[in-house]
């Protein structure tokens, strides 16, 4: 009798115990990404480099685990909203992938909420965590206060400008007047001058001479 219990007892076991693996192992294969299937690769999302008048870049890989090329539209909104911040369309090759590198601008500073997009006609996106179809991945971005968009820095630029003006202008009003420089020809023309007035006066009698000719004449 025991060893008929003991038996028993081991049947049941054996049977509680297959539809149990049977359960794990199914949950296993649930979560492993399904083959055949675009991705959005949420670990690789990367930002930077923007503010209120510069364009910054949003890197993302795309990943095509179809046997087939794929193309795919790849875009960025805000969160909760349809409007593309950035767009391209780009082609994979079956079995790999491609970084994508979105740029645009954001006119107002602070951290932003975004989500980026992926869009093909060539295969379903899923995400990598499960088999559910899901094409999008949201991600915030941090965007800086340019010193352009500053009244502040207008001002200061023109303080500096007058500031420089008025030491250009103080340095000439002091300066020395320089005199009046000769130049070869003309001081040519001068020493000539002097000459014809020496010649001039040689030539001339002077008035003791007419009179003493004078008187011998008479």
């Amino acid at each position: 009798m025991n060893s008929k219990k003991t038996i028993l007892t081991i049947v049941l076991v054996a049977l509680i115990a297959v539809p149990v693996l049977s359960l794990y192992d199914s949950e296993d294969t649930d979560a492993a990404p399904i083959g055949n299937c675009l991705m959005i690769d949420t670990s690789s999302i990367s930002a930077g480099g923007f503010d209120t008048r510069t364009a910054g870049y949003v890197d993302v890989v795309i990943e095509n685990n179809t046997a087939a090329q794929a193309t795919v539209l790849v875009y960025i909104t805000y969160e909760n909203s349809t409007s593309k911040l950035a767009e391209k369309t780009i082609t994979i090759d079956a079995g790999s992938s491609t970084k994508v590198t979105l740029n645009f601008t954001v006119d107002s500073a602070g951290t932003k909420n975004l989500t980026i997009w992926g869009e093909s006609d060539d295969a379903e996106f899923l995400t990598d965590s499960s088999d559910d179809e899901l094409n999008y991945a949201n991600f915030t971005i941090n965007v800086d206060e340019s010193i352009w968009s500053s009244w502040t820095t207008y001002i200061a630029i023109i303080a500096i400008v007058a500031l420089i003006a008025l030491a250009v202008f103080l340095k000439y009003r002091n300066a020395p007047k320089a005199e009046k420089s000769i130049t070869f020809t003309e001081l040519e023309n001068q020493k000539k001058g002097k000459m014809s007035e020496k010649t001039v006066s040689a030539k001339a009698p002077t008035t003791e001479k007419k009179q003493y000719q004078s008187k011998r004449r008479q």
